[in-house]
Formats: structure tokens, sequence, C-alpha cells
């Protein structure tokens, strides 16, 4: 017999033993020796009412667990006969929700079962009824002096069993609820973890094109970011960036890249070890660095132990002249500062005084030692890494594999001026080299297209645009949907980085479109960069503090507001509503959005049940940790009521 039936059994039981002890009470009130035996009976009906309450809030409770409908769950807790008890999937339920103490469950729950049957036989019941009670007063009489005495030997014994019976069962139950919670909080608090090493690579790779940018040029370098969603297990950190460069002579280009983390070829052996995060179905894009490689990068760093210096490459060139060798062979020129005559060797320099940069990744990897040791390697140049993908435009010809006939040695080449470098560029190119940032971390820009477009063939349309202009169709729910979740995630992985301004909104979305057709898959940000030549560096205005007072309740309100206009498709200057809260002179203030958006999101319910709790939580920014995206558990909780839900909404959506 299964634990959930048995569990209805002793359901049933507690009423009929309450039952019958109000019967027994009735009949012995009229007896002149009921008074000394009264206040002890009248205990016993308490303490069995007392345990039934306990007992019925926890089957109920677990009925709840178990998403029992409230219809169906009236007639478990009323009807001990209900074939519900008798369910296959609710023992699974119980089987997966004890594990191990499935066992203990079942022995503590018979042995309830046997302890009632116990206390009907006190009572002298017989299928829970009193057969005797109408043959005179001189019955009530003798069983009341037979109860007492039964009382007296076995009633306060099998009762307090009983009490600890159900108190243990209770706390059986109530230990792996909080373990189950336990657990399931350690695994989001990863997702904390996650984003906060994607908002250090961020950070990273900003500073690194920040100081490659050393050319004459006096435009800023459009730069263009790509929002996309990230998958736990073995997820990357891998960004999409497009450059678009500009010549007198010829129309504008447009490259993009994916910019990854280099590692040497020893830390990825090294890394084949760790698994701090659970495996996933995670796409093969997002399966090249997982968080403890991040970790080795961008944590702080341990005392070096192991020392690899990189050969120096057997080809040199006589002159400034960099050779490249195209796809059918010819020998391409391009002069620059890139390329010298002393190029292995300063290769080789220059590894050995990042040496101690790069060994103390290593060396958080394999811990402490007793002594400092120091071991000297010689290794071959490191092979290129497979180009990993993120998803690209259909209409850009991503390529997943490096273009044959490339100059492996690239990969190993520091851009130090990335413009010149793009406009050197050429398409059977796999990799560009790697840019390096103020900390010393790589940054590797694998080639995503095969051909270079031109620019001007490209448009973009801002997300502003799509929300505002009626005569635009494509915009549909599946792609609400789809928007929404990419931009919700984006927010953790990139507010508190140079990436996004301090009032992301509408305006700072775009997409890429190509006659009519508009690929919502992929939205991104704008960046630009100068020269650090002919402009100043500054500040950039879109950076903000993690530890700034209020930094992540007014990025989630702008959030908020956004998912708003997307969910209606309406934006938010054009409410009604908003009039209410324009200053005196008619203009809106700092507080008109947030007002505006506070009351406009009481209407979500209606609109789109499934957004209301999101909104709400952005726009009052309702989460139980204290609003600080430098606070993993906030970051975590953020995801799981926000990010979470969308992504799986666009999921249903996306198979519809």
């Amino acid at each position: 017999m299964a634990g959930v039936e048995i569990a209805g059994f002793v359901l049933a039981a507690f009423p009929l033993l309450i039952s019958a002890a109000e019967d027994y009470r009735e009949g012995f009130e009229p007896l002149l020796k009921w008074k000394r035996f009264r206040t002890e009976f009248i205990g016993f009906i308490d303490a069995v009412d007392i345990e039934k309450q306990l007992y019925d809030q926890m089957l109920e409770r677990f009925l709840l667990s178990a998403d029992v409908p409230h219809e169906e769950l009236q007639r478990f807790m009323t009807n001990p006969d209900y074939e519900g008890w008798q369910r296959k999937d609710l023992v699974d339920v119980l089987q997966r929700r004890l594990g191990a103490s499935y066992a203990v469950y079942m022995s503590t729950i018979k042995s309830m079962n046997k302890l009632m049957d116990e206390l009907q036989e006190v009572l002298s019941l017989k299928n829970g009824k009193i057969d005797w009670a109408d043959d005179g007063a001189s019955r009530w009489d003798y069983q009341m002096k037979r109860i007492r005495l039964s009382f007296s030997k076995r009633g306060p014994r099998t009762l307090t069993t009983l009490e600890t019976r159900n108190r243990k069962l209770r706390e059986l139950l109530e230990s792996n609820e909080k373990l189950e919670s336990m657990r399931a909080t350690r695994k989001d608090t990863s997702w904390g973890s996650i984003f906060e090493c994607i908002r250090r690579h961020a950070n990273s790779l900003h500073s690194a094109l920040k100081r490659s940018w050393i050319c004459e040029c006096t435009v800023p370098h459009d730069t263009e970011l790509q929002l996309q969603n990230r998958s736990a297990g073995g997820w990357a950190s891998n960004f999409n960036v497009a450059f678009e460069t500009h010549k007198d002579t010829e129309p504008s280009r447009r490259q993009e890249f994916i910019i990854r983390l280099k590692a040497e070829k020893g830390l990825d052996e090294l890394s084949k070890v760790n698994h701090l995060l659970p495996v996933s179905n995670a796409s093969p894009e997002t399966q090249h660095l997982d968080v403890s490689k991040l970790r080795r990068n961008f944590e702080s760093k341990s005392t070096p132990q192991v020392s690899i210096l990189h050969r120096p490459s057997l080809a040199t060139t006589s002159s400034d002249t960099m050779l490249i060798t195209s796809h059918n062979g010819h020998t391409n020129k391009c002069t620059g500062k890139e390329g010298s005559e002393n190029l292995p060797y300063r290769m080789l320099e220059k590894d050995a005084s990042h040496s101690e940069k790069h060994n103390s990744r290593i060396s958080h990897f394999l811990g402490k030692t007793k002594r400092r040791k120091t071991v000297r390697m010689d290794l071959s140049p490191p092979s290129m890494l497979p180009t990993q993908m993120v998803s690209a435009p259909p209409f850009l010809s991503p390529s997943s594999e490096p273009a044959s006939g490339v100059d492996i040695q690239r990969s190993d080449l520091e851009i130090k001026d990335l413009c010149s470098r793009l406009r050197c560029l050429r398409t059977n190119s796999a990799c560009l080299g790697y840019l390096v940032d103020d900390e010393q971390q790589f940054h590797e820009l694998v080639t995503v297209v095969k051909g270079i477009k031109e620019a001007n063939n490209n448009t973009y349309i801002s997300l502003e645009t799509l929300i505002r202009d009626t005569q635009i169709t494509g915009f549909n729910r599946r792609e609400r949907h789809k928007t929404a979740s990419i931009l919700a995630s984006s927010l953790l992985q990139l507010q508190t980085t140079p990436w996004l301004p301090e009032t992301f909104g509408k305006e700072n979305i775009f997409f890429y479109k190509q006659d009519a057709t508009i690929f919502f898959d992929h939205p991104f940000v704008r960046h630009s960069f100068t020269s650090t030549k002919t402009c100043q560096i500054s500040t950039c205005a879109g950076q903000t503090s993690p530890g700034a007072r209020f930094a992540a309740r007014n990025s989630l309100n702008n959030l908020g507001i956004v998912l708003l206009e997307i969910c209606y498709g309406q934006a938010i200057e054009d409410q009604a509503i908003r009039k209410r809260y324009l200053g005196p002179d008619g203009k809106p203030h700092e507080y008109t959005n947030f007002m505006t958006a506070r009351d406009w999101a009481e209407s979500v319910g209606e609109q789109e049940p499934e957004w209301e709790n999101i909104i709400r939580c952005c726009i009052s920014c309702m989460f139980e940790e204290k609003a600080d995206w430098g606070n993993r558990k906030f970051t975590a909780t953020v995801y799981e009521s926000v990010v979470e839900p969308l992504e799986k909404m666009a999921m249903k959506w996306s198979k519809s």
C-alpha cells in the first residue's frame, strides 16, 4: 500500500476518534463519577483534535506542493475514500521530494496508522462506532470504569507516541522543503556569479577597445555590441561586436567579430577538470568558456607557480611589411606598424613580460603549496581555437570555421592600432589578432563573416521607431516576447558597464534592417570610440557604479518602462495619463515617467496577465534583497523574477 493512501487512512481515523470521544463525553455526563474523570477525558479529546489539525495542515502543504487543483484539494481533505489517494503520480511526487527519506516516512505513517487503531481499541470502537450505547445507563457506568482503567495504562502512552510520530513526520517534510529551498537558492546564486563575470568581461573588453584606437581619425569609430541571452552550464561570455570603417575613396565597411577571452594552451588543458556549474543543454556557440575560467581571468591573482613561454615564430620578415597569404596562394602586402623584422622577438619579449600575469591564473586553479616553485616550460605556439559563433544576422553570412590558407600566427598578434588592422583586413582572415586591456587581459577577435559588407547596404531601426511607427509591421507577439527576454537579460549583463547608458531606454536599442526585413533576434546597442591621439579621453557618461545609491533601482524602473512599451506596442510619451505628472511648465521632470509607468502598470493584468508580476517587480523594485548590482543574491533574484519568466514565455511563443 502506497504512503499517500495510508496517509488518507490516518486522515479518516482522526475524525472518528474525536466523534467517538464526544459521544462518550455526552454519555458520561449524567454519571456521578464522571466529574473525577472529566478533565482527563476532555484533555484527551483536545489533544487528538490538535494532532488532527497539525496532520491536516501537513497533508494540505504536500498536496499544494504537488500542484493539486483547489477544487480537488477540497475532495482530498474532506473525503478519505476519494480515489485520488490512490494516484500513482502523487506517490512519485512524494518519492522525489523525500528521496532517501521515503522509507522513514513510510515506516512513520504506518506506525501512526497502528496507533490510531490502538486508540480506537481503548475507546471500544468497532468500525468507528459505539455499538453498545443503547444498552442503558448501567452499560455507560461499566464503560466509564473500563475506559478510565484503560486510559491509566495505555491512553497517555499511546497519545504521546502519536504526538511524537506526527511531529517527526512534519519535521521530515519541512526539513526536505528547506533543503530544496537551499538547493534552489544556491543554483540561483550561480546566476549572480555568471552575470558578475560577464560584466567584468564587458568592462575589460571596453577598456581594451578604448585603448586600441590610436589612429589619426577625427571621426568617432562606431561600434555595435549585439545583445543576447545567456545559458547556464557550458556557457560563454563571448561578445558579437561589429565595427564600421570609413575611407575617403571607398564605401563604409561593416566588419563583425566574435570577441572572446584568449587563453593559453595550458589553461585549456587545466580547465577540462573544472566542473563548478551544472551542465545544461547549451547551444554549441555557448560552450567555450565556463565560470571558473572567467574567475581565473578576472578575480584577484595569486602567486605565480608555473611560467609558460612560447617559442618564437620561425617565420620572420626583413622589413616593416607584413605578409598575408590569401586563399589562392598569392601574397598580399599590408604596410603598417603591426609588422616589423623583429616581430617574433617582440612576441617573445611580450610573452616573457606578461608571463607573471598569465601564471597567476594557473596558480588560482592549482591552489596553494607549501613553498614557491617555478617551472619553465617551452611550448610551441598554440593553434588557434575554433571559431565560436553567437548567431549572426542571416544576411551577414556567418562562418563557423576559420578560412583556409590563413597565417595562423595572427591569433598571437597583438593589435595596437585597431583602425589600421581593420583597414588591412582581407576576407580570408579568420582571426584579426588580440587586444589587451589595462589589466593585461587578452581579447581575441575572430572573424564572423566570409565577405565584408558595405555598411551603406544595411540600415538600422530603433526600438523607439518600431513602437511609435504604426506603419511598421512584423513586430508581433512572438517578436515582442523574444525582444523583451533579450533586453532583460542584457540589463543584468551590461548595466554596470560603459556599454549601456544610465538612462537605458527604447532609443538606445537597434535592429538590423534589410529592405522590408527586420532581424528582431539580433538587437544591439551602439557605442562610439574616439582616437586617443586626436581626442582627450574622458570618463564614459554611461558608466555607472554598482555601489551607486539608486543605480539598480533606476535601471530596473527603466527596464519596466521598456517592457510596458513592448507589451502594449505604445510609447510612454503617448499615454494620456502622463499629462497628470508634468511639471508646472508643462514639461516632464525626472519622476514623470516613473509615476506614469506606475499607473500604467495597473492595467497590465487585463492586457497580458503573464507580464503583470514581471513589470510590477521592475517598476516597484519588489525584491527581498537590497537593490545593488554588486550583490549576487540580488542579481540572482532579478533573474528568477524577471528574466527567467520572460525567457520561458519567449520559448513558448517560439514553438507556437
